[in-house]
């Protein structure tokens, strides 16, 4: 998973659990935060989509719980867009929730 487009398809497929709530996942999330920094917005927000699309493919297999997880990274993701100079992704879910009380 070296990049932010493999990092959406390696979230659906850890949204049965594998990662911390907080984060996109392990070695996914330094691929995003890398590719933000090197100005993948592109390669981001397909990654966006990717969750979304997992997301409806959970809730049509009746998996609410992985269904929000996808929404919950999705959403992490959009933020991370959002706000682009402060790190949010591979945090733990308390420290994200931290560092968005402090700046947002």
């Amino acid at each position: 998973a070296s990049s932010a487009a493999s990092a959406g398809s390696s979230s659906s497929s850890s949204s049965s659990g594998e990662s911390g709530v907080g984060g996109v996942g392990g070695e996914s999330a330094s691929a995003a935060v890398v590719a933000l920094d090197g100005g993948g917005e592109q390669r981001l927000l397909g990654a966006l989509r990717s969750l979304l699309d997992a997301a409806e493919h959970h809730v049509k297999a009746r998996c609410p719980g992985a269904a929000v997880r996808c929404v919950a990274r999705a959403a992490l993701l959009s933020s991370q867009l959002r706000e682009p100079a402060t790190r949010l992704i591979g945090l733990s879910a308390a420290a994200a929730r931290r560092v968005m009380t402090h700046h947002g």
